[in-house]
C-alpha cells in the first residue's frame, strides 16, 4: 500500500503547479511545498533525525507547519504535534512524556517551550536547498513505520500518547479520498488544530486527491460570520465539524451550500439536526473511530429521507466486533462493547506498555501473526443491515463538543490543588444541547474556588475546564461504594439556587434585567451578577457582536463593541447605556486608564474595533495605560465633512485632554496607521513632542479610489464587485489583500459607497444605514498626507506584505529615521498570542525612552490571557 508520502508525491508529479495550500492571502503550489517539505526534511536530518525518530512540532498555523508535516516524513522521523496555545504545564507534561528527541519551533515562541532536553530547532533557520552541498533524498516510509503521536485524555489523570502507523494512516486516507472523490478544482476547508487527529484528514485527503487545503487562521476559529464567509468566498468542496458546530453555523445565519460535503463526528448526531444540514447541502457524512485506530472506522452517509442515524460501515480493511465480557460475539441486535480491527489498529500508547495490554489485545478473529483488536469503551449494537449502531460509553470517557474527555484525567488535577482531598466531575444538561461539565470537590475549609479555577487553566485546556465548580461537605456514596450519582446532582441544584439566592443581587433597573437575560442566553450562565465580566464568563468578540444586536432589538439604541472594553460588567454596560449620549460615540476609549506612565493612544483600522486591542493592552502590563482611538461615524453629515483631517481634529482635542503636555505615543493598525499620521501632523504644528509613531502593518494606499464607482444602476455595481472579488482572488498570491479588506470588498463596499452617494443627492444620509466601512474609506481615498519631520516604526506582519516592500510607500512622508520590525503572524493574527507578545515587547522597547516619566524599567510583559471559553466552532477529534 502507497504511503501519505508517496499518494502526495504522485499528485506533486501531475500537477506542480496547482493550489496546495491557501492561507491568509498566501498561495503554496505542490511543487512549492514539496521543495519546503525536502529542505526541512534535510535540515532534520542533518541535525539527527532518523528513521522512527519522534520530532514535536510547536508551531503557529501556516503553510510550514504543513511542509513541516511532510518534513518530519522524509528525513525518517514520526511528528508529535504540540498546540502552542496548551497551558504551559500540560506542553511540559507532553514533552517529558513522549521522551521527545527533537522539537521544531519558530522564534517567536522559543520562550514558550518548557525547559527539556530535546534539541530545539528553529523553522526559520531551514536553509534552501540549493545552499547545500549534499543532496538530499527522501525516506520512503514503510507500512509499520510509526507516523506519528498524538495524546489524548488519560483515564489515568495523565495524557497518553496513541501510536499511528503509516498504514492504518495511509488506509483512512485512501478509503475517505474514494467517498469524497474530491476533484482538483476543489477546496476543503482545514479548521481543526494540528494536535487533534481530525486535522490529518482536512490535510491529507486533498493533498492525496490534488486539492487545495484553505487553512483557517486560528483567531477565526471561534468566529462563525467569518466561517461562513470564507465557505461561500472559497466556494469551499468539503468541510469537517462536530453537531455543535454546525448548529452554530446555522445560529449564525448560515443557509447553507447544495456543492458542499460535510463530515460530522466526534459527537452523537441529532436526527433533526442531520435532516437539516441534509437539505441544505451536497452530502453528509456521519464519521466514528478513536485515535487509537486512527481517526475512522466506520462512516454513513445521511440520506435526506433516513429516520436513523447509526455509525454506519466499517471503512476498507477494518472489522467492528460487538462482543461481551469474555470477548464473545453477542447476538445481532444485542449491546455489547465494540472492538475495532484491521489494518487501521495503532501500535499502542507511547511508553506505556501496561495501559496498552489493557486495552490493545490479541484479535481472536484473524489469524495474522500479531494481529489486534483495540478495545473502545464504547457500546453498540449490530444491525440487521450490518450498520451500526452506537448505544453509549462502557467507561467514564466523555465527548463534549467534539473533544475526547476522561473525566479522570479532569479529577486528578482537581485533586493536586492545596486542601483538596477528593474530586467528582460529572457531565451535566443544561437544556437542549446544552452539555457542560460540573466538578465537585471534597477539601478543607477555606479552599478557594476563583483560585481553583486559576490553577485548573494552567494545566488543562479550554475544553476541560468545568463550567461549576461545587464544595461538598462529604462524598455521597451508594451502597455500594461508589459515589452516588444522582445524589451530586441534587447537591448542584440545591448549590446553584443558593448561589443565586445569596450572591446575585436583583437586577437596579429594566435594562440591567435585559441585559442579564441576553448574557444567560448567550454565555449559557444561569446565574449571573452586576459584578461578573462578560469575558471571565465566557464571552469573546463574536457572542458581544450578538449581545449588542439584541440590546438594539431590545432598546433601540446601537452601541459600539468598544463599550464593552470599559464596560465589562452588566452593572457597567447598564450605566454605559443609561448616560449615552443620543448623538455620536465617544472618539477616545480608556482601555486601561491607570498606570503611571505616560499613555499610548492606538487606532484599529477597517472592519475592525477596539476589542482588538485587549490581550495587547494585557501584554504590556499593568502600569501601561492604553487608550483606543475609535473610529466614529459623524451624524448627519454632508460628504464634503468626510475628511481624515476633520476626524484626527477632534481626536487631537481629546488626546490633548487627556495628556495636555506629551510627548505623545501613537500606534495604529492598518487603516488606522493613517489617522496616527495625520493626528501625529497636527500635534506637530500645536509645537506638541511625538515621542513614538507605530504604524501597525499599515499600507500606505489602502482604499480603492472610490471615484472610478459607476453612477450606474445596483445590477450593473454588484457585477463590478463581483469582477473585484477575481482580481482579488489573483492577487491574493502576492499578499497584496489582506484578510481584512477581503472581507470588505466581499460585502460590496463599491455598492455602498454609491448608495451613500445617491443619497446625498438627496440631502442628508445617516451612517447608521450602511456602517462605517464605507465613510472611513471615503475619509481614507482622499486622504493626501504632508511629510513630517521625524521617526516612525513600521510593525510588519511577516505573513503578509514584506517590510522593505510596505516601507516604500511611507518613505517620501516619513522625513526621518523608518524603522522596520518584523511580527510573526498576519494582519490580524499580530493580535493574538502568542504573536501579540512579541509585538507588545517591541512596542515596550520603544515606549520605554529616556523621555518618559514613571518608572525606568520597562513595562512588564505579561502573557495574555486567552479568550477564556472560546471553543473552536469546527473543531473536530475523531477520538
Amino acid at each position: 500500500m502507497a504511503s501519505v508520502l508517496q499518494l502526495f508525491d504522485w499528485q506533486r508529479h501531475l500537477n506542480p503547479s496547482a493550489v496546495a495550500v491557501s492561507f491568509g492571502g498566501r498561495q503554496v503550489s505542490y511543487a512549492q511545498l514539496d521543495e519546503r517539505a525536502n529542505e526541512i526534511g534535510s535540515c532534520l536530518r542533518d541535525a539527527g533525525v532518523a528513521r522512527e525518530s519522534l520530532v514535536a512540532l510547536y508551531l503557529e498555523r501556516s503553510p510550514e507547519l504543513i511542509a513541516a508535516l511532510l518534513g518530519v516524513w522524509k528525513a525518517g522521523g514520526a511528528y508529535l504535534p504540540i498546540d502552542p496555545t496548551n497551558p504551559r504545564q500540560r506542553v511540559a507534561f507532553t514533552l517529558e512524556d513522549s521522551r521527545v528527541e527533537y522539537i521544531l519551533t519558530e522564534r517567536a515562541l522559543l520562550e514558550s517551550i518548557p525547559p527539556t532536553a530535546a534539541n530545539i530547532l528553529c523553522i526559520e533557520d531551514v536553509c534552501p536547498i540549493e545552499q547545500k552541498q549534499s543532496s538530499f533524498v527522501a525516506s520512503e516510509p514503510s507500512p509499520d513505520q510509526l507516523a506519528y503521536v498524538i495524546y489524548t485524555s488519560g483515564s489515568t489523570g495523565k495524557p497518553k500518547g496513541a501510536q499511528v502507523c503509516h498504514a492504518g494512516l495511509a488506509n483512512v486516507v485512501r478509503a475517505i479520498g474514494r467517498d469524497l472523490d474530491l476533484k482538483p478544482k476543489d477546496v476543503a476547508l482545514a479548521t481543526a488544530t494540528i494536535a487533534f487527529d481530525i486535522s490529518n484528514l482536512e490535510i491529507y485527503v486533498p493533498l492525496t486527491s490534488g486539492a487545495t487545503i484553505h487553512m483557517m487562521e486560528s483567531h477565526f476559529a471561534g468566529d462563525g460570520l467569518k466561517l461562513i464567509e470564507t465557505i461561500h468566498a472559497n466556494r469551499a468542496a468539503l468541510v469537517f465539524g462536530t453537531p455543535t458546530s454546525w448548529r452554530l453555523m446555522l445560529e449564525a445565519g448560515w443557509q447553507g451550500s447544495p456543492d458542499l460535503q460535510i463530515i460530522t463526528g466526534g459527537e452523537v448526531l441529532p436526527l433533526s439536526l442531520a435532516k437539516t444540514l441534509t437539505s441544505m447541502t451536497r452530502v453528509l457524512w456521519n464519521h466514528y473511530g478513536p485515535t487509537e485506530t486512527s481517526i475512522c472506522a466506520t462512516r454513513e452517509r445521511v440520506s435526506p429521507n433516513t429516520e436513523t442515524i447509526t455509525l454506519g460501515l466499517p471503512i476498507d480493511n477494518v472489522k467492528i466486533h460487538v462482543l461481551d465480557e469474555d470477548l464473545n460475539p453477542v447476538e445481532p441486535g444485542a449491546t455489547g462493547e465494540l472492538y475495532i480491527g484491521g489494518v487501521g489498529v495503532g501500535r499502542g500508547y507511547l511508553n506505556r506498555p501496561e495501559l496498552t495490554a489493557r486495552t490493545f489485545l490479541p484479535d481472536p478473529f484473524d489469524s495474522t501473526p500479531g494481529a489486534r483488536i483495540y478495545k473502545t469503551g464504547d457500546l453498540g449494537r449490530l444491525l440487521s443491515d450490518g450498520r451500526l449502531d452506537f448505544q453509549g460509553r462502557a467507561d467514564n470517557q466523555i465527548k463534549l463538543r467534539g473533544f475526547r474527555i476522561e473525566l479522570e484525567e479532569i479529577e486528578a488535577a482537581i485533586r493536586d490543588f492545596e486542601g483538596v482531598h477528593a474530586a467528582s466531575v460529572q457531565l451535566v444538561e443544561y437544556g437542549p444541547a446544552d452539555l457542560r461539565l460540573a466538578a465537585y470537590f471534597l477539601g478543607e475549609t477555606g479552599v478557594d474556588s476563583n483560585q481553583l479555577r486559576d490553577f485548573l487553566r494552567q494545566r488543562l485546556p479550554f475544553y476541560m475546564l468545568p463550567s461549576e465548580l461545587i464544595p461538598l461537605e462529604s462524598l455521597p456514596m451508594t451502597i455500594n461504594g461508589k459515589i452516588d450519582r444522582e445524589a451530586l446532582e441534587q447537591i448542584r441544584i440545591k448549590f446553584e439556587a443558593r448561589a443565586q439566592h445569596l450572591a446575585v443581587q436583583p437586577p437596579a433597573d429594566d435594562i440591567e434585567a435585559r441585559l442579564r437575560a441576553i448574557w444567560q442566553k448567550l454565555l449559557k450562565v444561569r446565574s449571573i451578577g452586576p459584578s461578573d465580566d462578560f469575558f471571565d464568563l465566557g464571552g469573546h468578540s463574536l457572542l458581544a457582536t450578538r449581545m449588542f444586536a439584541e440590546i438594539e432589538k431590545l432598546t433601540g439604541r446601537t452601541i459600539p463593541l468598544s463599550a464593552l472594553v470599559q464596560n465589562p460588567t452588566v452593572h457597567q454596560l447598564a450605566a454605559y447605556i443609561h448616560d449615552l449620549p443620543q448623538k455620536g460615540w465617544p472618539g477616545l476609549v480608556p482601555i486601561r486608564a491607570e498606570g503611571s506612565l505616560p499613555p499610548l493612544f492606538i487606532s484599529h483600522g477597517l472592519g475592525s474595533n477596539l476589542l482588538l486591542f485587549r490581550a495587547l493592552t494585557e501584554s504590556l502590563g499593568p502600569n501601561q495605560p492604553v487608550y483606543g482611538i475609535q473610529l466614529t461615524a459623524p451624524v448627519n453629515a454632508a460628504l464634503e465633512e468626510l475628511r481624515l483631517e476633520a476626524f484626527a481634529e477632534r481626536y487631537v482635542d481629546e488626546i490633548c485632554a487627556v495628556d495636555p503636555t506629551g510627548p505623545y505615543y501613537l500606534a495604529g493598525h492598518s487603516l488606522g496607521g493613517l489617522l496616527v499620521f495625520e493626528i501625529a501632523t497636527q500635534l506637530r504644528r500645536r509645537g506638541k513632542q511625538i515621542g513614538l509613531l507605530a504604524l501597525l502593518d499599515c499600507k500606505f494606499h489602502l482604499a480603492q479610489r472610490a471615484e472610478n464607482i459607476p453612477a450606474g444602476d445596483p445590477v450593473k455595481l454588484r457585477e463590478r464587485a463581483r469582477n473585484w472579488r477575481k482580481k482579488l482572488s489573483r492577487l491574493s498570491q502576492s499578499g497584496i489583500v489582506n484578510t481584512v479588506w477581503r472581507k470588505f470588498l466581499y460585502n460590496q463596499l463599491m455598492f455602498k459607497i454609491w448608495a451613500l452617494r445617491q443619497f446625498h443627492r438627496e440631502g442628508t444620509f445617516y451612517p447608521n444605514v450602511f456602517g462605517l466601512d464605507p465613510y472611513i474609506a471615503l475619509f481614507a481615498e482622499n486622504y493626501h498626507p504632508q511629510a513630517i519631520e521625524g521617526d516612525a516604526v513600521l510593525f510588519a506582519a511577516e505573513d503578509e506584505l514584506s517590510p522593505e516592500s510596505l516601507g516604500k510607500g511611507w518613505e517620501p512622508v516619513i522625513q526621518g529615521n523608518l524603522e522596520l520590525q518584523k511580527i510573526p503572524g498576519s494582519h490580524q493574527t499580530i493580535f493574538t498570542r502568542p504573536h501579540v507578545e512579541v509585538l507588545a515587547q517591541e512596542l515596550a522597547k520603544r515606549l520605554d525612552t529616556s523621555g518618559r516619566s514613571g518608572s525606568a524599567e520597562p513595562a512588564p510583559i505579561r502573557r495574555a490571557r486567552s479568550e477564556r471559553g472560546l471553543n473552536s466552532l469546527l473543531e473536530y477529534h475523531g477520538g
